[in-house]
Parts: C-alpha cells; structure tokens; sequence
C-alpha cells in the first residue's frame, strides 16, 4: 500500500493527519503531526459517525519521520484510511 503525504484539511498547525479504522469493529486511530514536529495518536471508537478519542499519546517536538512509518504499520495490520470529515 503506498502512502502519500496529504495535509490535514483546514487544520491550523497540523501538517498531516490520518484517521485509520479497524473494519471489524468501531475501533480507530487518529494520527496528527503537528508544525513543529510532534506527533499525536490516538484509539478510540467511532460513535454515531464522529471518533471518540479513549487513548492518546504525544511525541517530543521533531518526531515527524515516524508519521509515515506507524500510519504504514497500521494499514499492515489491517486498518484502512477514512476520509476526514471536519465541521465548518
């Protein structure tokens, strides 16, 4: 599976984001990497079409190149991309 960096959308101060879900269930990541380098991941589930974050974790400031690899892995282990849907 090839990965292409796509920006977030309309989101100030996040260079990529990616929502990965599990087909099975309601269960999802959501990945972020921020302008400054620090990366964001959160599981949670997805309720009523919206995620719920249950679990999250932040990198330090200039930790970017492992974007790239975990969303890689996730999609290895059987998650698969969602649309972003943001609210305006």
């Amino acid at each position: 599976m090839e990965l292409k960096e796509a920006p977030a959308i309309e989101a100030p101060g996040i260079k990529y984001a990616r929502l990965m879900r599990y087909d099975s269930n309601n269960v999802a990541v959501l990945t972020c990497v921020y302008n400054d380098g620090v990366i964001s991941s959160c599981s949670g589930k997805i309720k009523d079409g919206k995620f719920e974050p249950e679990l999250c974790y932040s990198s330090e400031p200039g930790q970017d190149g492992a974007f790239f690899p975990w969303v890689a892995h996730l999609a290895a282990v059987g998650y698969k991309e969602q649309p972003i849907e943001v609210e305006k």
